[in-house]
């Protein structure tokens, strides 16, 4: 059974575990929007979500899941003080989640330039919604692994428990999340390639 201290300082921090917690009940709160709008209006919701591009729903995803997996071996190395293998995990993990920031941000100035913007109709609206509320959270996931590059690279990491576990946590609350708009948006109809 677990102490009172061991539950008030999980792995990652209790800060973290509360900032996660609360993020994923925001999340939760907009996909239900989302999902009640869909099955309220399913033949709407599939007449849209046609300009979305399966092959790029894929892409997000596995950059994100293939960056969530080095991240994770980054702390797996680097708690067992394997410095130099934990930053080339951490590394590719930012690279990874780079490329989704930046391959995202030419998906959304593509859906711009053909006129899908919140102004179009519900179903944008909760798009942009959504998807921009998530890249605002890999945004700043992707600037917590760079800071653990960076700490790590320098040799100085303070609260290895919070910033490497609690920052990795952080990442991972992004990688779950789109797990679940990714077939809500991009499972949502007819696909159009």
């Amino acid at each position: 059974m677990k102490t009172s201290e061991e539950i008030l300082n999980p792995p990652g921090g209790f800060l973290m575990w509360l900032i996660v917690l609360m993020e994923t009940f925001m999340f939760g709160a907009l996909i239900i929007i989302v999902a009640r709008y869909r099955y309220l209006n399913l033949s709407d919701f599939k007449s849209e979500s046609v300009h979305l591009h399966l092959r790029h729903g894929m892409i997000f995803t596995l950059s994100l899941l293939l960056g969530g997996f080095l991240a994770a071996e980054g702390v797996r190395f680097f708690f067992k003080n394997q410095r130099q293998q934990s930053l080339i995990y951490f590394i590719l993990s930012f690279v990874f989640g780079l490329f989704f920031l930046i391959f995202k941000i030419s998906d959304f100035a593509h859906k711009s330039e053909l006129g899908f913007g919140v102004e179009k109709n519900d179903f944008w609206q909760y798009y942009w919604l959504l998807m921009g509320f998530h890249f605002l959270h890999v945004v700043v996931g992707v600037f917590i692994l760079f800071s653990i590059c960076l700490g790590i690279y320098r040799d100085k990491i303070e609260e290895p428990e919070f910033s490497v576990r609690g920052g990795v946590l952080f990442w991972h609350m992004c990688d779950i999340v789109w797990l679940v708009i990714f077939p809500l948006f991009y499972l949502g109809g007819t696909f159009h390639e």
